[in-house]
């Protein structure tokens, strides 16, 4: 059996190429909760941070490393 020269390429997928629609259920905002544990830890909102450099600044990233996000 050759041995192949050449990596088989795959598809895959940019921002531009997903689209986010509104769905068929509808939530009442009053009805719902952004509260989440982890541990004993308890978040009244979540905070989700990327490692990426153009969506998260670098003052930001260093509240989120302290742990001083969200915290009076």
């Amino acid at each position: 059996m050759g041995r192949r020269l050449f990596k088989e390429l795959q598809r895959s997928y940019g921002f531009d190429d997903v689209a986010i629609v509104p769905g068929e259920v509808t939530i009442n905002p009053d009805m719902t909760s952004t509260k989440m544990t982890i541990g004993d830890q308890a978040f009244d909102i979540p905070v989700m941070a990327s490692a990426m450099d153009g969506a998260v600044s670098p003052p930001f990233v260093t509240l989120i490393r302290d742990g001083r996000v969200g915290r009076p």
